[in-house]
């Protein structure tokens, strides 16, 4: 099994919470539809960018040739100074959103376990320390060879 560390710097905002709903008209029908806000939009765009210069300096780890097709696995520990009721759940997905558009995964949905996942409270620094692990081999892919 292969690993990749990554560390992303300062607080990652829950994808719910930043939605904003939009309107156009297309075809001369009234539409409206629900999005991320622009400041979520900027703080996936610039962990993007930082994942994907990170992906480069792990080029003896990373494959050659990315985003990773296997199935893969993320530890993901979130440090905050605030106790605060936050869902966990939510800030994993701004993070699998923020690898799939670096380009280091394909699909969010290649994330198959993300064991070890938390968030620590009371630290100074704020950051997310991710750890990439792939190709995941799970009990069913194992019975089946």
């Amino acid at each position: 099994m292969k690993k990749a560390d990554f560390i992303i710097k300062g607080l990652t905002p829950c994808k719910k919470n930043m939605l904003t709903i939009r309107s156009g008209s297309r075809r001369a029908r009234y539409r409206r539809w629900i999005a991320p806000n622009k400041k979520y939009q900027e703080w996936e765009e610039g962990t993007a960018k930082d994942l994907w210069i990170q992906s480069k300096s792990h080029s003896s780890a990373l494959p050659e040739r990315l985003p990773i097709l296997d199935p893969v696995w993320l530890r993901v520990v979130f440090y905050r100074k605030k106790i605060q009721r936050i869902d966990l759940t939510n800030l994993l997905q701004s993070i699998e959103d923020a690898m799939v558009k670096a380009d280091i995964i394909k699909d969010d949905s290649q994330v198959r376990a993300f064991d070890g996942s938390r968030i620590r409270f009371g630290l100074d620094h704020e950051r997310v320390e991710i750890t990439l692990y792939w190709p995941f081999q799970d009990e069913w892919s194992i019975l089946k060879s």
